[in-house]
C-alpha cells in the first residue's frame, strides 16, 4: 500500500508516517520508483498504535 493509501485509510497525514519511518516505527519498503510500499504487518502497527 502506498503512503497515498494508506493516508486515506487511517486518517493520518503522510508528514506523520514519515517521521514514524524517521524515528524507526515504521520500515515500509521502497519500489523501483524509490516510493514507499506499506506491508500488511506495517499496516497492523498503525491501527494497533492508533488504537492504544
Amino acid at each position: 500500500m502506498q503512503i497515498k493509501e494508506l493516508t486515506k485509510l487511517t486518517e493520518l497525514t503522510s508528514k506523520t508516517l514519515r517521521h514514524w519511518e524517521k524515528t524507526g516505527l515504521l520500515s515500509p519498503q521502497r519500489d523501483e520508483n524509490d516510493y514507499r510500499i506499506y506491508s500488511n504487518d506495517e499496516v497492523s502497527k498503525i491501527f494497533f498504535t492508533l488504537k492504544v
